[in-house]
């Protein structure tokens, strides 16, 4: 999975670079999902009875349209929400968010951030930002520790990447080679073997 932010001022073009990323890549046959943060407290689902259930206290709310499908939770991280998706997806463009350490394309005029991988404006073709996120490496593991993303370097992430890999595999009726990716969440406040860690 290939995580990309796409950052820029209101009205620079970035909801646009994002349809044409998701227009290209899908027809490529890749699975995509988009985020989009918000500085408002809520969607535009005011006075919607999935609004209503979510207000009530659900921690998931999930609306069924004939269309589409919507999923309301409380606030939960950037990380967390892309753990939701489910087949897990080949990229996912974010816009906003910027705090999260992403690679990030730039949208607009005259913007210059050494945070950015790529830069875009609209009326630019997207070929060259294609063939940059081609580019960027695919992550094989991440570690994320009460939602914060710890930075591994290439020797830590080939250890915990062998060690995992290895354990699962010895797991009965675990097909870890042809198993696309693998998931472990460890809750260290209820250490079932009653350890200190």
């Amino acid at each position: 999975m290939k995580i990309i932010g796409i950052s820029g001022e209101s009205h620079s073009g970035k909801t646009l670079l994002i349809e044409e990323l998701t227009k290209y890549f899908s027809s490529k046959g890749y699975t995509i999902a988009t985020v989009k943060c918000s500085k408002h407290e809520q969607f535009d689902i005011a006075g919607k009875d999935t609004l209503r259930h979510r207000i009530a206290g659900a921690c998931y709310t999930i609306g069924l349209a004939e269309k589409e499908t919507i999923l309301l939770t409380k606030k939960i991280s950037l990380f967390d929400a892309i753990n939701l998706l489910l087949p897990p997806v080949d990229y996912v463009f974010v816009e906003g968010c910027e705090k999260e350490k992403l690679p990030r394309i730039y949208v607009g005029k005259n913007i210059n951030s050494s945070k950015a991988f790529a830069y875009w404006e609209p009326g630019e073709k997207i070929d060259e930002i294609i063939n940059k996120i081609n580019s960027l490496p695919e992550e094989s593991i991440q570690l994320i520790i009460d939602n914060k993303k710890i930075p591994m370097n290439p020797f830590v992430q080939k250890v915990f990447f062998k060690l995992l890999y290895s354990l699962t595999s010895i797991l009965k009726d675990v097909n870890i080679k042809e198993a696309k990716s693998l998931i472990v969440k460890m809750n260290l406040k209820n250490n079932i073997h009653n350890e200190k860690v």
